[in-house]
């Protein structure tokens, strides 16, 4: 290991141990016990908390796991290279190359990371010197801050403003505040993040929004990193278009972007995710990797690649997962926008992704309820509680001065079998007796 890399190293456990007390409770920590005692209740607790699936795995992947555990190739089951499985990252690049209609080289190009998590991991810490500044959007992936503090960054936050509160409110409702965002880049700005569907909000970023970051990093010499995890829960792609950063003149030098099996094929267990950008920044990003990781598991990498061997023969058919899937969560998400209606809440309906937010106006008129807590902590014990749904505030997706922003929402996970959906409508149901 270079000396400049054990130093690095080194200065990223001290400053772990010096934020940890700040980063906060994971937010399926905080439930944990409650939901454990829940399951043994005759009206158990529906868990909508983490964007996960209850429900199985594509086939087609299934089986290419399953093959990649039998294949008489014993280098299935043995260490990838360290960038990742030939396979998949042809399979990446392929693709890839195709939706962003540029030439990009497997070899070169792409990293295949253990989930979307340690891409931006690596990212953060690739590019990051003690004292530099990272834009966040708020509100954010909950990873993100801490990250930025582990790798000796420093976060600047700015808001998205949400332009309406009655009435049906759309992802596209939340908009930058962009004089805020001109004013966060300065000469100690390394780079600005965007989640782009936005987790927890659903929006979109438009070409307007885009071309502004865009300007602005290039104009101050920063990088972008793309978190595209949702990318392909997309519910009105014509209407409301997914561009992606990279797409734009001059962005490509200057962008790191990032996906995810877990919610591109919904197996978030097998933790695959990728990244892919010019050969000098993945050259860092392997740098941290390969001291940290090695490698991701080979059998998973196979079925992945198999998945995106798919999908680009069924490119904009369909047949194809990736269609298919959106449509079948906007079906999802239109049966309980309803429900989050008729039980007297205010939802927000998502341009993309896999969670909806909502509101229940009626809780400030039950102060009796709050407890001494924090309204954000009151009403998501009250729905866990009262009404047997686990979710997330949305305060939880802010920075700590900031936490007040999210207080009056809670995020609910909406990929998950129609069955337990119907069970969270009828929990709902118990909101009209309060």
């Amino acid at each position: 290991m270079r000396l400049s890399m054990m130093i690095k190293v080194a200065f990223a456990g001290l400053i772990c141990l010096l934020v940890r007390p700040s980063v906060g409770t994971p937010l399926s920590e905080r439930f944990s016990k409650r939901f454990a005692r829940s399951l043994a209740d005759e009206d158990p607790i529906v868990d909508l908390q983490v964007d996960k699936t209850d429900d199985f795995a594509p086939p087609h992947l299934l089986q290419a796991m399953l093959q990649a555990l039998a294949s008489n190739d014993t280098s299935l089951n043995q260490y990838a290279s360290g960038r990742g499985h030939p396979r998949l990252r042809k399979a990446l690049a392929a693709f890839y190359s195709r939706v962003i209609n540029r030439e990009i080289d497997w070899q070169k190009n792409v990293l295949v990371t253990i989930g979307a998590t340690e891409a931006i991991f690596d990212s953060f810490h690739a590019l990051t010197q003690p004292g530099d500044e990272w834009i966040v959007v708020e509100p954010f992936f909950s990873k993100y801050a801490p990250t930025i503090k582990i790798a000796g960054g420093i976060p600047k936050f700015t808001s998205m403003k949400l332009t309406k509160t009655s009435g049906e409110i759309k992802g596209s409702d939340w908009v930058l505040n962009k004089e805020e965002l001109r004013s966060l880049f300065n000469n100690k700005t390394r780079g600005i993040i965007i989640n782009n569907p936005n987790n927890p909000t659903g929006k979109i970023l438009t070409m307007e929004d885009l071309q502004f970051i865009a300007d602005l990093v290039k104009q101050h010499d920063a990088y972008v990193i793309a978190d595209d995890a949702h990318e392909w829960v997309l519910f009105d792609p014509v209407k409301t278009p997914f561009i992606r950063m990279v797409e734009l003149p001059g962005m490509w030098e200057r962008t790191i972007t990032i996906g995810s099996a877990s919610k591109s094929f919904t197996v978030s267990g097998w933790r695959v995710g990728w990244a892919y950008a010019p050969a000098n920044l993945i050259s860092r990003l392997l740098e941290i990797h390969a001291n940290a990781v090695q490698s991701v598991p080979t059998p998973q990498q196979e079925a992945v690649a198999f998945g995106f061997e798919e999908e680009l023969r069924l490119y904009g058919k369909p047949e194809g997962y990736f269609v298919s899937k959106a449509r079948a969560v906007r079906e999802k998400h239109n049966f309980m926008y309803q429900a989050f209606v008729d039980a007297g809440m205010i939802p927000i309906r998502p341009d993309g992704g896999y969670c909806m937010l909502a509101r229940w106006p009626s809780f400030d008129d039950h102060r009796e309820l709050f407890d001494g807590q924090e309204k954000a902590v009151a009403f998501e014990n009250f729905m866990s509680q009262r009404i047997n749904i686990l979710g997330s505030t949305m305060a939880d997706f802010y920075s700590t001065e900031h936490r007040y922003m999210g207080e009056d929402y809670i995020r609910f996970c909406l990929e998950k079998r129609n069955e337990t959906l119907v069970r969270t409508a009828d929990n709902l149901k118990k909101l009209l007796t309060f």
